[in-house]
């Protein structure tokens, strides 16, 4: 039997916000629908503390897989031709908003289909039909990113369309605050295969 679950990303930085979430959840599904939080960073003391009088949520540890994550962004951002020069503008050291990436921790576990809510958004009502939805599809999203790309791909790259038709660019590109999807759906091949695409030139429509 699949294990379903809602997953956030989250510091102690966002603390109220990951309560608020979190309260929103037992309103609808009391303490039966578990709910596991991704460190967005090693600053997590109030949210430890906090998971510990839940017992339905847990504060994902998994060394492992966070290291993969993390190195896995770091190649992907490694690969843009100006990345660091533009976060360095902004006053950015290194990796501008490390950690973003963690959410990603979803597709090594511990659910087997899950959902995706960004901290500062709460549960308004059960989500069985987008759990599902997962029994035929890989991955569900709703929302209308694709009116504005500026905040995923950079639309002034001469690539971007090359990479993607206008009706992909028109109908497929969504927001990732909120999004199911399913463990393991990101193997090490996938992770190196788009490694591949963006050393080959595709990097440089990344948003950044």
């Amino acid at each position: 039997m699949n294990m379903d679950g809602i997953c956030t990303l989250g510091n102690d930085y966002v603390f109220d916000q990951v309560v608020a979430l979190l309260n929103s959840i037992e309103a609808i599904y009391g303490q039966k629908m578990p709910v596991c939080i991704y460190p967005y960073d090693e600053n997590t003391d109030k949210l430890a503390a906090e998971v510990a009088s839940r017992p339905q949520v847990t504060l994902y540890n998994d060394a492992v897989s966070m290291e993969r994550w993390d190195n896995f962004a770091k190649a992907v951002w490694d690969t843009h031709p100006t990345a660091s020069q533009i976060w360095e503008k902004v006053g950015s050291k290194g990796y501008h908003r490390f950690g973003t990436h963690r959410r990603y921790c979803a597709f090594d576990g511990p659910f087997d289909r899950f959902i995706y809510m960004d901290a500062d958004t709460i549960l308004m009502s059960n989500l069985d039909s987008i759990f599902a939805q997962l029994e035929n599809n890989d991955c569900i999203v709703y929302d209308f990113q694709y009116k504005d790309l500026t905040h995923v791909y950079d639309v002034k790259s001469n690539k971007l369309r090359d990479v993607f038709s206008e009706e992909r660019l028109n109908r497929e590109i969504f927001c990732s605050g909120f999004y199911g999807s399913k463990k393991d759906l990101f193997p090490e091949e996938k992770r190196n295969k788009l490694i591949n695409y963006l050393e080959k030139g595709e990097a440089e429509i990344l948003y950044c």
